[in-house]
């Protein structure tokens, strides 16, 4: 595999770009696209025909020893899961998909890399290859398509996962740099964990955890499920959460889900992580559980929301229930 390494390399570069350039704008379109808009593309499939023996011997060499890293060249499905994956969440951030889902959402890519790999394999001419890859490329996005009409339905609602600017998201929270008690969490914390990185330029220690965190910087950030994540006892002393936690648990409990009651056992988990004098920050506003917070141990702060700062989730959610929700939270440790 080590003499592939180039090739795949390119490969990579090619994969990211033919998706920019041709992946659905939307779900409602990965429903819609046919199998025109989604082919190889011309510098796509002359670089995969080009090298057809070095791709298939690598794939299959993949497949045979498949490897937990998460990198195209040693886990080629991993990879490419994970990035529909990114692409799915960034278009609905509710999206919950447990570990059936990825076994599911897996399999799916093992099948079309394996006829991939055939059709590479095959003693036949670059056209008849190419249709072939067309084909197999076609069915594969028919796949993914089911997948996701299997968990939202006909009719697929977006609900788009943003990244903001550290100084939005520290205005948003009623915060400032001063304000911060070391060392921080920032929980949902993006892929890009910008405010991680604002605080770390500021000599601010902090970290992030996200889902979709900067695998390759473990001390930036973390890749971690924020219901599971170990906060520890009396450990941070800020923990930040800028429409990321409290918008998940929000949802949560307006669909009536048993999630629900797993984001309220993250809640306490979090607030007891909280050194004393420590900070839980976040926005939307919780008020349903922050009323149970025993005050002995727990101070609440409201931090008004002017009304361009309330994201457009939070604006529906509020029409909706009626639930005042345009204020920031702080929740301090005694």
């Amino acid at each position: 595999m080590a003499d592939a390494s180039p090739i795949v390399s390119k490969l990579g570069e090619l994969i990211a770009a033919r998706l920019e350039a041709s992946s659905p704008a939307s779900i409602a379109d990965l429903y819609a696209a046919g199998a025109s808009s989604l082919d190889l593309g011309p510098k796509l499939a002359a670089h995969v025909l080009r090298h057809r023996g070095a791709l298939a011997s690598w794939l299959r060499a993949a497949r045979e020893a498949p490897s937990a890293d998460a990198g195209l060249e040693r886990s080629p499905v991993r990879s490419l899961a994970a990035t529909f994956v990114r692409w799915l969440h960034a278009k609905n951030q509710f999206v919950v998909l447990d570990d059936q889902a990825i076994a599911e959402l897996d399999a799916l890519h093992v099948r079309s890399l394996v006829q991939v790999e055939k059709a590479l394999s095959a003693e036949e001419p670059d056209d008849r290859v190419a249709a072939e890859l067309a084909r197999v490329v076609a069915a594969h996005w028919a796949g993914l398509a089911g997948f996701v009409r299997a968990r939202l339905g006909d009719d697929p609602r977006e609900v788009v996962c943003a990244e903001y600017s550290p100084a939005l998201q520290l205005s948003v929270l009623g915060l400032r740099h001063i304000d911060l008690s070391s060392p921080v969490l920032d929980v949902g914390c993006g892929a890009g964990a910008a405010l991680v990185r604002s605080l770390r330029a500021a000599k601010i220690d902090a970290h992030g955890i996200d889902r979709h965190a900067p695998a390759d910087e473990p001390d930036v950030a973390t890749v971690a499920d924020w219901l599971s994540f170990p906060y520890g006892r009396r450990r941070w002393g800020t923990i930040l959460s800028h429409q990321a936690f409290s918008l998940h648990f929000l949802h949560q409990h307006r669909a009536g889900t048993d999630a629900a009651f797993d984001y309220a056992r993250a809640y306490m988990t979090i607030v007891r992580s909280l050194g004393e004098g420590g900070t839980f920050a976040y926005a939307p506003a919780l008020p349903f559980i922050e009323e149970h917070l025993p005050a002995s141990d727990y101070d609440r702060e409201k931090i008004p929301l002017a009304k361009e700062l309330l994201v457009p989730a939070v604006i529906a959610v509020q029409r909706a229930t009626g639930i005042d929700l345009d204020y920031a939270m702080h929740v301090r440790r005694r």
